[in-house]
């Protein structure tokens, strides 16, 4: 559908009601919504996981307006007791631990005096690191693409890669490098960094990471909580069973001890369910003495305390899926009336 339709048809359902109504028949289902970053700066071509601030305290006001926002001390306490959810009611989690969730997310949500749930990548905070797939953009941005040597890389990878459009390129690098084992993936960014000039100093403000102060100030608050993204942020699905310590158990150990709390929420890198974990993975997560892990599915929660490491989220990013009338419709659950009658 063109987008110009999406968006009569969304505020054609929305001027009816239908995600009051919706709701409502959901209200006994928990929302999870799912941000990354959310910036003051504006970027060409829009970055997704940078949610632009006025989008953000729009959501955040609707959220705090139509639901019950639960820290998650208070949705961990009602799977560890088996108790349903009451009814109405939402969590907000960031993922990652980018610096604008401190320096422009957190004083939104003391606004409006909404609890949110951070989950950090634990062996990056406080260091100068990026993500690599953040830093692969700003290399492809800086890349001369009639170059001999890159031509020839694209080709060893069997990907038709052109400047032309280059979110679409992004992503489809993204995805071939996701699967790839990370000493590959390493190797083939430091053949982009030798032929591109990409400063990610410049982006610092929101791409690097959270200090170990500013977590603890927001802890202090105690509006924000913490849980464990990974060690790294690897993708569960290619490690080895030798590699589940260092991404699972020891940054949950080093969490624990530099917030003085036990912490017993994990998020998947990733999140896809069986494509980036797997049951194998949940069986780790409860040895090492997690009660609860996020994925990406989109759907709302019903009977949490049954399915409480695979909690879905709906995730929100810089496209369509912050539009205003879209993002009331998917977080009133009509995309799960779609996928159960398979209306798509």
């Amino acid at each position: 559908m063109h987008q110009t339709a999406k968006v009569t048809l969304c505020s054609f359902l929305v001027r009816l009601g239908t995600d009051k109504l919706l709701r409502y028949i959901h209200k006994k289902k928990l929302l999870v919504v799912a941000y990354h970053g959310v910036t003051t700066s504006t970027y060409d071509p829009p970055i997704w996981t940078q949610l632009p601030v006025n989008t953000f305290r729009r959501q955040i006001e609707f959220l705090a307006k139509n639901y019950h926002i639960l820290s998650l001390s208070e949705l961990t306490c009602y799977i560890d007791n088996c108790k349903p959810i009451p009814d109405g009611c939402a969590l907000i989690t960031l993922d990652d631990g980018l610096k604008n969730n401190y320096t422009v997310a957190y004083p939104v949500l003391k606004e409006f005096n909404v609890p949110a749930t951070m989950f950090l990548v634990v062996d990056y905070v406080n260091t100068e690191k990026y993500f690599w797939f953040d830093e692969l953009l700003f290399l492809l941005k800086n890349l001369n693409f009639k170059n001999s040597k890159l031509k020839n890389l694209f080709r060893d990878m069997k990907l038709d890669i052109v400047a032309s459009d280059l979110w679409k390129q992004y992503w489809r690098l993204v995805e071939y490098l996701k699967k790839l084992p990370k000493k590959e993936r390493v190797h083939i960014l430091d053949r982009f960094r030798i032929e591109s000039d990409a400063d990610m100093n410049s982006v610092s403000h929101d791409f690097g990471m959270l200090s170990w102060h500013q977590v603890q100030e927001m802890l202090e608050s105690g509006l924000i909580e913490f849980g464990v993204h990974s060690a790294s942020h690897e993708i569960l699905s290619t490690l080895r069973p030798t590699e589940f310590s260092a991404e699972i158990l020891q940054p949950q150990a080093k969490l624990s001890r530099k917030l003085n709390r036990n912490i017993v929420s994990f998020c998947y890198p990733n999140g896809r369910p069986h494509e980036d974990y797997h049951a194998g993975h949940i069986r780790y997560l409860r040895k090492c003495g997690y009660h609860c892990a996020f994925t990406l599915k989109a759907s709302l929660n019903s009977q949490i305390w049954q399915h409480s490491f695979e909690i879905a989220r709906m995730t929100v990013g810089n496209d369509f899926s912050s539009h205003n009338d879209y993002f009331r419709l998917k977080t009133s659950g009509l995309f799960d009336l779609v996928d159960v009658y398979h209306l798509k």
